[in-house]
This record gives C-alpha cells, sequence and structure tokens, in this order.
C-alpha cells in the first residue's frame, strides 16, 4: 500500500510539531507502507486522523499499533477512540486475542486515552511503556 500523500504530509507536520520525536524517519514510513494495515478516519474537511497497525503475530495472536495520529483540530472529539476501536474490532475478526503498542511516557494525554480504552501497561521501556488491551 502506498501511503497517501496527504497523510504523508499529516505525519512530516507533526513531526516538525514534536521536534523529529513522532517517527524514526523514512525507513519507518517504507515499512509501513509495505507491511501495515491503516485505518483513516475522515471528516467533511478531510482527514481527522489515522491509525498504522500490523495484525500478523500468529505466535502471540496480538496486533499492534505502531503509529496513530490525530489532527490538533480534532483532538478530545473521540477521534482516537474511533481508530482504536477500529484496531480492536480487526484484531478480534482476525481471531486474535491483545493488542499492543508503545507510548512515550510524557504523552500523558494518550495514557489517558489507551486507559479508558481498556489498555494496561505491561512493560516499562525506559522512556516509553508497552500497553496492552483484550481484543473483546
Amino acid at each position: 500500500m502506498k501511503i497517501p500523500e496527504d497523510i504523508v504530509c499529516l505525519i512530516c507536520e507533526e513531526q516538525i510539531r514534536q521536534n523529529g520525536n513522532f517517527f524514526p524517519g523514512e525507513d519507518y514510513l517504507q515499512k509501513l507502507s509495505d507491511k501495515a494495515e491503516c485505518i483513516v478516519y475522515y471528516s467533511p474537511s478531510g482527514i481527522s486522523g489515522f491509525v498504522f497497525f500490523y495484525c500478523n503475530d500468529e505466535k502471540n495472536f496480538s496486533s499492534y499499533i505502531s503509529l496513530l495520529m490525530v489532527t490538533c483540530a480534532e483532538r478530545k472529539k473521540g477521534v482516537g477512540a474511533a481508530l482504536i476501536r477500529s484496531v480492536l474490532n480487526f484484531t478480534k475478526q482476525k481471531r486474535f486475542n491483545y493488542c499492543r503498542l508503545e507510548v512515550r511516557k510524557e504523552n500523558i494525554a494518550a495514557i489517558g486515552l489507551y486507559k479508558s480504552m481498556g489498555f494496561r501497561s505491561i512493560e516499562d521501556r525506559s522512556d516509553k511503556y508497552l500497553m496492552e488491551a483484550t481484543a473483546s
């Protein structure tokens, strides 16, 4: 799947806004393009958010959210929750049991969202948490 240009633009804008900490770089985008699933949330004004995730870990029966973004104008409106619900539903349809993700410890808003969606921290990874939710 080729990542649509408008999503690439949003990623680049967020990368600048977060001083280079949003995603690792061009190789990462290529990996997402080659191997990840993508769900996009549209509003009348265009793309409000998107999520890239993998649902191919047949050993552990888990999906993995790799990159989730909601535009600044659409934050706190349920877009992130809708995207996460979509991933959890996809995970369940694939008959996988869990969904995992990493989140930076300073991203308090995201941690709150993930906890409200049933995620719990399962591992402390220096500046990040590994979180997991049951796909039910």
